[in-house]
């Protein structure tokens, strides 16, 4: 006589991951968006030479660069070109800040 062994999940816990899965992906990409649409709507970007100060953060470098603007859009930029958060005083970073 044969049995039979079940295995993996029930249709529903399968229907919640995958619900799950589409509301995460959603949010990814409005966050995404939300970064890089200034960008893309041919917002004129400058630059600044900054040389970071012991206790500098993207964040404060941002602020203090372009105290008028969004600081999240240049942190992103500034992180790709950093590769991350990490930061040493006395490195020179380039800083992105919008024109008026």
């Amino acid at each position: 006589m044969a049995s039979v062994v079940k295995t993996g999940k029930s249709p529903r816990q399968a229907l919640e991951w995958l619900l799950t899965l589409l509301v995460v992906g959603l949010m990814a990409l409005v966050v995404i968006t939300r970064i890089i649409a200034p960008m893309a709507v041919g917002e004129h970007v400058s630059s600044k030479v900054y040389i970071v100060s012991r206790g500098d953060t993207l964040v404060s470098i941002a602020e203090r660069v372009d105290p008028n603007a969004n600081p999240y859009p240049i942190v992103a930029r500034m992180e790709v070109q950093t590769h991350g958060t990490v930061l040493w005083p006395g490195e020179r970073i380039i800083v992105p800040t919008a024109r008026p």
